[in-house]
Parts: structure tokens; C-alpha cells; sequence
């Protein structure tokens, strides 16, 4: 984000930074208006243009394009200065051009080559010794057929299930929090290379083109956009290993590869193209369940890039006492349980499947793709299915299973219709502390799609068939605010929680393995396509979430 002075106006204007505030404050603060749609995209790019920037910079461009021009032209004039024009030793032989007969009866040397038309128009490039001999011709690479402009990705109106999206309109960021990286849409160029890297997997696996079929060998295109992938695009994942945890192995994170590191990538038979990616490859698989969730768009993700267990520590609040007089000693807090461990365990998920190599080969659409996009959708509902009701021992801890958390009892239990009591008593079960500062989106209810019914089928009174809580249903509101569908809760299980208060980490570099080889696989003439990745979350304060655990079953 550029700063202006536009941007900072609006911001000490809004009372969201200080007038005296430093970069790093007016970044934040814009960050987290843009977040809770206090300042909308059209108005930040309004207020971070700089036309006379701009036109400068335009001025400057074609100021450089003809002096850029003038140089070319005055190198060559010079070039063909020094050459001069070429003569030859002895005049040319009359009747037929036949050589003359000097005093010594030789033959009189034939003339010098004359330099061509195209070889005087691009003369004096770099690298030319005569001046004049090497053209001034740029070579293209692969990557320069495709556009490699990025569009920005915004939050669709609705999630998957119809709800409206808690950040409808907003820039796609991985994780709710702000400073989330923002993820935009993949260029025509990194599609083209994500196609080639899935086509140097299966051949890295195989260790050659036999057995794969002609439609999923890589041409010498595909190997030239790998090349450029390999020395000018971000990568992510291990290499040398199965994963980053795997002694010797070297971790890739977000970044661009060393030539070492490229030359052990392309050298290793094991993992070279197996267990690391583009960052590219790795954002359009992730983009579909950031972009549909109902849950984990609203949370916070942290991306880390080693270990199994993250160690970490939660720090409660200090008190004050009252009733102070002289010569009374001040008492000391007791800070027993004042700082507790926040340890979080790192958990893989994983999918296969086998397709035919047939089919690979006579299909005319892109499978791969497609097959990513299914892994997405799959994604989504398993990070969802952890932060409501993951068991925290084989995945990561969901609401439902989180220590300290507020219980609150139905009215009529499990027998009887749900009441306006139930839904209030979980709304006053996490404490304004845990609500305040944080924007409605992410303070959530969250059940199944029938608690959900019940709820809203709520009746004024016996005799009145209106609902309580008005007649919009498919709002997805509940006593202002969203309420949350996930079909992994149980009739019984309902909860409020701050979502802001649950932490997410997710290991970078999404694993994707293709293999042809085996017994089983040759036989059936088959492909093993498995992908895999590492996640773990929990609550970081129980407070933050009220749970009912007992509703109309």
C-alpha cells in the first residue's frame, strides 16, 4: 500500500490514526478499515493515486524512449563511419568480368562481403565486437506468451451454502485478521506454469516419459516454462524430503530458489517435484475454500514453515486493588496461572485418487484442474468441520471440544423446542471484553442447517404464528449477528463464538504427489494422484465462545 498524503488525511479525519502516527500505524489502521468496511477498495484506490506522480512518470517513459532512441541511431551512424565504404584492392575485370592479367599473371583477390541491409539496421547491439555484426534482437522466452498481469480477488456475495459472505466485496486474504496476505487472482502465465509443474511431477515420479500417457508428457514448452518457474517464480514446501521435519531437508518459503537449490531440485529423483511448488499452485488450490467458507475465512491463520508442535503462551490480566492508605504495604498479585502454555499440535490431511491413464490421454479437458478444484471444495469442509467440532486429538480442536468455555443449558433440553432464552443466553455467555473491537462478521452463532430452522421457527406466542425473530430466514441472522452452517454439528450442539479468538496454522507448501509406478498401478494402467497437507488450531481463550450442548435433539 502506498501512503499519501490523501490516505493520511482520511484516516486522522475518520479518528483512525493520529496525526503524529508513523507508516507502520497508518498501514495498520488502514488495514483494519478496509477490513471491517469502514473504507472500501474504490475509495483506497482513490486516495492512494498520485496523478502528478503519474504523469511524471508518463513524462519521464517517453523522455527515455527517444533519448533511448537518439543513442541506437547515433551508434549506428558512427558504426558505418568507421567501416567506410569498402573498395576494392583492383578494379573489376572487363568482357565478362574476367580478371585482368597483371605484370606477375596473377589473379586479382575477389572483393570484400558487403554488410547487408539487415545487419546495418540493428547494428551496434551489446555484445557486438565489430559494431555491426550481432542483431539487436531480444530472445523470447516462454513465459513471454502469456499475460502475466494479476487481477485483484475479491469475497463472492454468498457462501457456498447461500449465506451472505462475511467479507462480501472485500480483497481475498488468507485469514481474517488484518496484514493477511492478500491473494489475487493467477495470472494466464502462472496457470500455464502450474499445467507444466503437475506434467514434471508425474515425470519426476516416473523418472522418464514411459508409461505416461502422450497427452501428460511434457513438451519442450512445458520444460522452458519449468525453467522459468525454477529461476523467477516464489516456491513453497521441502526439498530432499518428505517434509520440512525430514532430516536434511532444506525449507522453501515463499521465496525464490538459490541455483543451489535449483540444481538439487531438478536433481533430486525423490522429491524434485514432489513435495515443493509454485506459491502459485499452491494459491489456486486454496483460493476455492478461502473464498466459500462459512468458518475459516473468519478466523486467524498463521502460516508457519517448520516443526510439529507450535509452543506458545497465553498471558491473563493483571488487577488493581482498592482501599490504599499510608504505611500499608500494596499486595502482591498473585500470579499463579498467569501465564499459561499455548501449545498447538500440527495435524496432516490428506486425499488420492486413481485415474486412468486412458482417460488422462483422450480427455479434452483439464483434469488436473478440475481435480484441484474438487480438492479445494474438500478442503473447505474439513477446515470448517475443525473449527466447530474437530476432537483435538487426531485433528485440530474445534468449539464444541475446547476447555473453558461457557456452558449454557437449553430450557427445554433435548425433548423440547429451543426458546428465545436459549439463543440470549448465548449471546451474554461470552462477556463484551471478548466481543468489543472485534466487527460483527466475525462474532458468529454456529449449528446445523435444522438447529438453525428451529431457531428461526420461533413463534411470538401460541396463538401468534409470526416469528420472533422476524420473517427474512434466509439472512442467516440471528439477534444481529450471522449465524454460521456447518453439517458436522449435532441437533444438540450449538455455539456463539468470537471467531477472532481462534487460531489457525497452517504449514506452507500444499504437498501433491503423482505416481504411475507399482505393480497394482501398471496393471490397471493407472495414475495415483494424492495431496496432503498439515493444519492445527484451537481457541486461544476458552471465553470466547458460549456452547449449548444439550438442545432439541
Amino acid at each position: 500500500m502506498k501512503l499519501t498524503a490523501a490516505i493520511k488525511k482520511w484516516l486522522v479525519d475518520a479518528g483512525l490514526a493520529a496525526a503524529n502516527a508513523s507508516d507502520d500505524e497508518f498501514k495498520s489502521a488502514a488495514a483494519d478499515a478496509l477490513m471491517k468496511g469502514t473504507l472500501t477498495a474504490a475509495k483506497l484506490e482513490e486516495l492512494t493515486a498520485d496523478p502528478q506522480a503519474k504523469e511524471a512518470d508518463q513524462f519521464t517513459s517517453k523522455l527515455d524512449l527517444i533519448l533511448e532512441n537518439q543513442t541506437k541511431q547515433g551508434e549506428r551512424l558512427n558504426a558505418l563511419e568507421q567501416r567506410g565504404p569498402e573498395t576494392p584492392k583492383n578494379d573489376p575485370a572487363p568482357n565478362g568480368g574476367k580478371a585482368a592479367t597483371g605484370a606477375t599473371g596473377g589473379n586479382t583477390p575477389p572483393t570484400e562481403r558487403k554488410a547487408s541491409r539487415f545487419e546495418l539496421e540493428f547494428a551496434g547491439s551489446p555484445g557486438s565486437e565489430a559494431g555491426i555484426d550481432t542483431p539487436a534482437v531480444r530472445l523470447v522466452g516462454a513465459d513471454d506468451r502469456y499475460d502475466k498481469s494479476k487481477t485483484s480477488q475479491r469475497f463472492p456475495a454468498v457462501t457456498s451454502k447461500g449465506a451472505p459472505h462475511p467479507f462480501a466485496g472485500q480483497p481475498v486474504t488468507e485469514g481474517a485478521q488484518a496484514g493477511g496476505r492478500i491473494i489475487d487472482a493467477a495470472s494466464d502465465c502462472e496457470r500455464a506454469v502450474c499445467g507444466a509443474y503437475l506434467k514434471w511431477a508425474i515425470r519426476s515420479e516416473k523418472g522418464g516419459d514411459a508409461g505416461i500417457p502422450p497427452a501428460m508428457r511434457m513438451t519442450e514448452h512445458d520444460r522452458d516454462l519449468v525453467q522459468y518457474a525454477l529461476h523467477e517464480m516464489k516456491w513453497g514446501g521441502a526439498i530432499h524430503g518428505t517434509g520440512i521435519d525430514t532430516p536434511g531437508a532444506i525449507g522453501v518459503n515463499s521465496r525464490k530458489l538459490t541455483p543451489s537449490e535449483i540444481k538439487a531440485v531438478i536433481d533430486d529423483g525423490t522429491s524434485g517435484g514432489l513435495e515443493i511448488a509454485p506459491i502459485a499452485f499452491d494459491d489456486m488450490v486454496i483460493t476455492i475454500p478461502i473464498l466459500n467458507g462459512e468458518i475459516y475465512p473468519r478466523v486467524n491463520v498463521v502460516n508457519i514453515t517448520r516443526g510439529r508442535r507450535i509452543e506458545g503462551g497465553s498471558i491473563g490480566n493483571v488487577v488493581f486493588n482498592s482501599g490504599g492508605a499510608d504505611d500499608s504495604a500494596i499486595p502482591l498479585f498473585n500470579t499463579a496461572s498467569f501465564i499459561s502454555a499455548f501449545d498447538t499440535t500440527i495435524f496432516v490431511v490428506d486425499g488420492s485418487i486413481e485415474i486412468g491413464l486412458d482417460f488422462l490421454s483422450d480427455s479434452p479437458i483439464d483434469v488436473s484442474g478440475i481435480i484441484a478444484a474438487q480438492y479445494g471444495q474438500q478442503l473447505l469442509a474439513w477446515l470448517d468441520e475443525q473449527c466447530a467440532v474437530g476432537d483435538g486429538t487426531t485433528e485440530p480442536e474445534g468449539v464444541m471440544n475446547a476447555s473453558g468455555t461457557t456452558s449454557v443449558s437449553s430450557a427445554n433440553g433435548a425433548g423440547g423446542p429451543p426458546e428465545v432464552g436459549d439463543y440470549e443466553g448465548l449471546l451474554f455467555g461470552v462477556p463484551k471484553n471478548y466481543k468489543a473491537n472485534t466487527p460483527t462478521n466475525r462474532i458468529t452463532y454456529a449449528a446445523n442447517e435444522t438447529t438453525y430452522q428451529r431457531a428461526r421457527s420461533i413463534p411470538v406466542g401460541t396463538s401468534d404464528e409470526r416469528r420472533v425473530f422476524g420473517m427474512t430466514h434466509e439472512d442467516y441472522m440471528l439477534l444481529g449477528h450471522p449465524f454460521a452452517i456447518n453439517e458436522q454439528f449435532t441437533n444438540a450442539q450449538v455455539a456463539f463464538t468470537n471467531w477472532a479468538r481462534y487460531r489457525m496454522y497452517r504449514r506452507l507448501g500444499l504437498t501433491i504427489k503423482v505416481t504411475t509406478e507399482g505393480k497394482e498401478l501398471t496393471r490397471n494402467n493407472l495414475m495415483l494422484m494424492t495431496a496432503r497437507a498439515r493444519y492445527g488450531g484451537q481457541l486461544e481463550d476458552g471465553s470466547a465462545a458460549a456452547v449449548i450442548t444439550d438442545a432439541q435433539a
